[in-house]
């Protein structure tokens, strides 16, 4: 009786390392924050005059969220960390996260001030924020930089 209830274990056990096998793939894929490359964090459409400062080029921002608008809700304060140069490029800026797909984006101004956003960028974690400091590691060419106080497909609110 002990050895049929042994096997059984043994099968089950089993079991849940092959299905474990499948589901592994499929988190690495989708989780970006584990991500080495740092590269799939910026999506979206080109704005025009916007780039480095001091550059007539353009940036990218983020598309539109799958209802409209990114409906950008403070979440406290956050860093822009540049994984090239390893060098922090936004000390305590400000981080906001979307209500509805939950994209993270830290901008060096303060946005609802009416002054430029200057040093931004985003992250999907595809979860809500469980701090009220957020660090965002990206790699020199998904950090933008704008003179202006809002960003096309984003709502930025309180």
């Amino acid at each position: 009786m002990k050895n049929g209830k042994f096997k059984r274990f043994m099968a089950m056990v089993s079991c849940v390392l092959c299905m474990s096998l499948f589901t592994v793939n499929v988190f690495a894929a989708t989780n970006d924050a584990a991500s080495d490359s740092n590269e799939a964090h910026i999506y979206g459409v080109d704005v025009e005059n916007s780039g480095e400062p001091g550059q007539l080029l353009t940036s990218r921002a983020i598309a539109e969220c799958g209802s409209g608008s990114h409906d950008m809700r403070a979440k406290g304060w956050g860093d822009i960390v540049n994984v090239d140069t390893g060098k922090t490029v936004v000390n305590n800026g400000s981080c906001s996260q979307c209500s509805k797909c939950y994209l993270v984006i830290v901008t060096q101004g303060e946005p609802g001030t009416g002054k430029a956003l200057g040093y931004y960028t985003t992250w999907q974690p595809h979860e809500k924020l469980t701090s009220y400091v957020t660090v965002i590691r990206q790699s020199g060419k998904n950090i933008q930089y704008t003179s202006k106080s809002t960003i096309p497909g984003i709502s930025f609110r309180y």
